[in-house]
């Protein structure tokens, strides 16, 4: 996967995915009121349907306290 390339998702994509995930488990088959009552249950189903759908979802590192953007000290946070 390191060669392919990567472009943001289409936010009506992402959100028929979600959508679809939240309807039914990977036979196509409605999920059960049970699960889709779990939060738990239907949090890491929506997880590895976005990651069977080829998505990749990237998380910032946060900014270390004190810098700025751009690496320099800020007074204001010393």
């Amino acid at each position: 996967m390191s060669g392919d390339p990567l472009h943001p998702a289409d936010p009506e994509d992402l959100t028929s995915s979600i959508a679809y995930a939240l309807r039914f488990n990977e036979r196509g088959k409605a999920h059960t009121r049970g699960l889709r009552d779990d939060p738990d249950y239907m949090a890491g189903w929506i997880v590895a349907h976005l990651a069977r759908s080829l998505y990749v979802v990237l998380k910032k590192v946060p900014e270390p306290r004190g810098l700025s953007p751009f690496g320099q000290s800020r007074p204001d946070l010393d």
